[in-house]
């Protein structure tokens, strides 16, 4: 039981699905995934709009506040978290772009920016996951909140936001797994033990991913108390079914596998040093800061945040084109 403490439950492909994993999959079940979702996305993701809201009001005095005409891509918008916060408070002058390759969500998000007081032109455009169909060198700002991770091939997304961006615009990412987490073993052990007694789905989710059976199990007793995840159940059951009828796989995928695909990077997570790899030749750091330490206590969450600043679960910065 004590070794469960220090593994992070982080989800790990099986070899099967290695062998089959391409871009194509992994942009098609982000796809049918978030199509799917959209109705409940808000609802599963309240912790991190409120983690998020008030960093994305920072990140907009601090760095998207401008008297000159400005033009915004709110790349993976989702149900529009961070356009439901920028676009009120974006001039008149201004436009924001919202781009998802989820019809749905992006039938989300339009409905929730129309209930905000917004006056800049607002575009909603449906991309295919690779492409944004947005003139080279036009953007001053590129926007992403937990997206980066969903993305299979992170050099050429760097590339492709370097392409849109005029020069020295800027690319502001939040919401990121890091996967510079180590803390001293104390702390470990601490925070595993507090997290498990407090939340127990990380053990869970453990059990439930290296088991089949137990998984199977327990999604039909939860299928059969909440409607949500009777919905939630049904709508994997279908991705995995339209996943072999057009011809990706040719097995069925079980729904914790569905997710490793969806969230492809989450298990590695991101460094400052494997990005720079990627993003160096375009781009220069402006900020770099992680969050998110634990749930388990607030002051020792801030504790940890002044003594291990680079070490929170989550990693947030903002990049300015070269």
């Amino acid at each position: 039981m004590w070794l469960l403490y220090f593994n992070f439950f982080s989800m790990k492909l099986s070899k099967k699905i290695q062998e089959k994993i391409s871009e194509a999959l992994i942009i098609r079940t982000n796809e049918l995934y978030h199509d799917f979702e959209n109705q409940y996305y808000n609802q599963r993701h309240q912790n991190l709009f409120l983690q998020e809201e008030k960093r994305w009001k920072i990140f907009f005095e601090k760095y998207i506040k401008s008297e000159k005409p400005l033009n915004c891509l709110d790349f993976g918008t989702g149900t529009g978290l961070v356009s439901q916060i920028i676009a009120p408070k974006l001039k008149i002058s201004d436009k924001l772009i919202c781009a998802d390759l989820s019809q749905e969500i992006l039938n989300v998000c339009r409905n929730s920016l129309q209930e905000k007081n917004v006056v800049c032109e607002v575009e909603f455009v449906k991309i295919d996951g690779k492409n944004v169909p947005i003139q080279p060198n036009s953007l001053d700002i590129i926007m992403l909140n937990a997206v980066l991770h969903h993305i299979f091939d992170v050099n050429n997304f760097f590339e492709n936001c370097a392409n849109l961006l005029k020069n020295n615009g800027l690319l502001i990412i939040a919401h990121e797994p890091n996967q510079n987490t180590n803390l001293p073993f104390f702390y470990k052990l601490l925070l595993k033990f507090l997290e498990t007694i407090i939340s127990p789905s990380s053990l869970i989710l453990y059990i439930v991913e290296n088991q089949p059976f137990i998984e199977s199990l327990l999604r039909n007793i939860l299928t059969k108390i909440s409607p949500s995840y009777k919905y939630r159940n049904e709508f994997l059951e279908k991705i995995a079914n339209i996943l072999i009828k057009e011809k990706y796989l040719d097995f069925k995928l079980r729904g914790t596998e569905i997710q490793q695909i969806v969230d492809i990077q989450t298990e590695k997570g991101f460094s400052k040093e494997n990005l720079q790899k990627f993003f160096a030749k375009n781009f220069s750091i402006l900020e770099w800061q992680t969050s998110n330490f634990t749930f388990a206590s607030q002051k020792l969450d801030s504790f940890l945040q002044e003594k291990f600043s680079e070490n929170g679960k989550t990693l947030h910065f903002v990049l300015k084109k070269n």
